[in-house]
């Protein structure tokens, strides 16, 4: 008996005494064969994706942790040099093997109290650069902007980098940028009419992804939700026909139609609508919904109108920079809901900043919008021969909040006579929401067979029609 009592008190005391050992095995012996502090704020890659509009790139370093402090120089019209200041910081996980265009080359350097990084771009091909803090607040952003060979030159030319630099025969240093808190400069091309409030661009980045739930990590490339917007709603009716038909009844019938067709032809994909009925939601909200589910695409429908009563024809609009007086109209009434929103800011059009932050933290789907954007073009001409206005870029409320692929659909003009008298009807609703599902089948295809989506979008079976300077 006293030996099974001894048995039954030894085991336990057995077991502890093994743990440890072995955990100060763990600590003395192989711990300090590793090079990276347990705590440590390591940068684990570094990915470069192309920027919308062929203007650049973003160099995006991926850490486990930001550090206290980081700084960016071009000390030489191709050469980078970026510090990061922590006493924790750790480079060597760090591959500085792979490299993606425009990098030709990597070097780490040590500092104390940090560790720094030397970025060789490219030959042939110039830019000037700026850095950020990531809206994860985790991640460095260094966005490059092309630049001619004398900009670059220019630009590199007024300050001393860090020295870690070979210099090249024409040296030409410069500090880019020490703080990320910079006022907003004024935006010249803002209109007399089109509100604005300039946000730091601290402030403009967090805008850009305040549902967390929409940041994971998209190893699989697997197409499994779209998130359909029906514009306007409830006491926003939007738009008014020449008729007195309501913008929000022609976006809502349409937007219900393309979900039925997703959902019978694709019973895989998951459809979330931002509203199924009459219903006013935010130009915010309808964003978080699309990132709470973790979309793959947004499309947010919509019907035109003009002050020009002949103004005909379909326009597809995806996040950027108005480059036209048309999509500045467009845009100026789309973003007007704001001012119908509770507890919003009475801001119609964004600040440069806040369109920079955007572009950084969204540049690969910038391109995949501008890809899907063409697709719908594409068939709204080959599936229902409706006349094109192209695929046009402008700054809309409702694209910045959706952290994903996103694009905004005009139909048609419900303002002309002639174009609103289709558009209310059930086939051209119909007509309209086949083309939108043959597109969306058509960008799945190529998204789960992994295609490069920043490429330039594939030919199409009739030309899409791109405007520039279309008169309404």
């Amino acid at each position: 008996m006293l030996y099974n009592q001894l048995q039954v008190f030894q085991l336990p005391r057995l077991s502890y005494l093994i743990a440890f050992y072995l955990g100060a095995l763990f600590i003395f012996a192989i711990a300090p064969l590793s090079s990276v502090p347990l705590n440590a704020q390591t940068v684990n890659k570094i990915t470069v994706a192309k920027r919308g509009g062929d203007v650049g790139y973003v160099i995006r370093l991926h850490m486990n942790k930001a550090p206290k402090g980081f700084e960016l120089a071009q000390p030489y019209a191709n050469t980078l040099e970026i510090k990061l200041t922590d006493p924790k910081l750790s480079l060597s996980r760090l591959n500085t093997g792979l490299f993606e265009s425009p990098i030709s080359s990597i070097i780490k350097t040590d500092f104390k109290g940090g560790g720094g990084l030397v970025i060789e771009l490219t030959p042939n091909e110039y830019f000037t650069s700026k850095i950020y803090k990531d809206s994860n607040k985790r991640d460095i952003l260094i966005a490059l902007t092309q630049a001619s060979q004398e900009q670059a030159l220019d630009f590199a030319r007024r300050e001393k980098g860090y020295g870690w630099a070979k210099a090249p025969a024409i040296a030409a240093p410069v500090i880019v940028s020490t703080n990320t808190s910079t006022p907003a400069e004024k935006n010249p091309q803002t209109p007399a009419n089109g509100r604005t409030r300039e946000l730091s661009e601290d402030e403009a980045a967090a805008m850009i992804t305040a549902d967390e739930t929409y940041n994971r990590v998209r190893g699989n490339v697997k197409f499994d939700v779209v998130v359909i917007d029906a514009g306007h709603g409830g006491h926003d009716s939007g738009a008014l026909g020449y008729t007195k038909s309501k913008e929000k009844e022609l976006a809502l019938k349409t937007a219900l139609k393309l979900g039925a067709l997703i959902e019978k032809n694709m019973p895989d994909v998951k459809v979330v609508y931002t509203r199924s009925d009459d219903r006013f939601i935010s130009l915010v909200e309808r964003g978080r919904i699309a990132n709470r589910a973790q979309g793959d695409l947004f499309i947010s429908i919509h019907g035109n109108a003009a002050r020009n009563r002949s103004a005909y024809g379909a326009e597809v609009f995806f996040m950027g920079t108005s480059k036209t007086d048309d999509a500045l109209e467009v845009m100026l009434r789309e973003n007007s809901v704001v001012s119908l929103e509770e507890k919003t800011p009475d801001v119609v059009q964004m600040s440069p900043e806040q369109l920079l932050a955007y572009e950084l933290a969204n540049a690969g789907n910038m391109a995949s919008s501008e890809k899907v954007a063409s697709y719908i073009i594409d068939e709204f001409i080959g599936h229902t021969k409706r006349h094109s206005r192209g695929v046009k870029q402008a700054p809309f409320w409702v694209l910045y909040h959706a952290s994903m692929p996103a694009v905004l659909v005009e139909l048609g003009f419900i303002s002309n006579k002639e174009e609103e008298a289709y558009l209310i009807t059930n086939k051209a609703q119909t007509e309209l929401a086949e083309a939108m599902y043959f597109a969306v089948k058509r960008y799945r295809e190529q998204y789960e067979r992994g295609l490069n989506m920043f490429a330039e979008p594939s030919p199409v079976k009739t030309p899409v029609q791109r405007v520039n300077n279309e008169q309404r």
